[in-house]
């Protein structure tokens, strides 16, 4: 499978009206050696900002398997989809780019 394809795989569904459905999230797995580790991905909803924009985090989860996660984001602050998109899929790309699978 090409990159590209994988990427295609991770478009959002559209509704009617052209909404995008955006409960997007990924796990991902990487297994060299006796290391064992996991990465979770997600776009998460977090507000409605004042000027009526939905407002997104990357956020993450990572560690072994079994073991304590850590968890974290790839946004400090707050993003619009469009930047948390861009964000989510350059992260996945990096993921895969380093060994990691579905």
């Amino acid at each position: 499978m090409r990159f590209s394809d994988i990427i295609a795989l991770y478009t959002p569904k559209m509704l009617p009206g052209g909404y995008p459905v955006w409960n997007r999230s990924t796990v991902l797995s990487c297994i060299e050696g006796t290391s064992d580790k996991v990465y979770h991905l997600e776009i998460v909803h977090v507000a409605t900002a004042y000027d009526h924009e939905d407002e997104y985090c990357v956020n993450v989860k990572y560690g072994r398997r079994g073991g304590t996660m850590t968890s974290g984001t790839k946004t400090p602050v707050p993003v619009s989809l469009v930047a948390a998109d861009h964000i989510y899929k350059k992260t996945l790309a990096e993921k895969i780019a380093k060994g990691y699978t579905e």
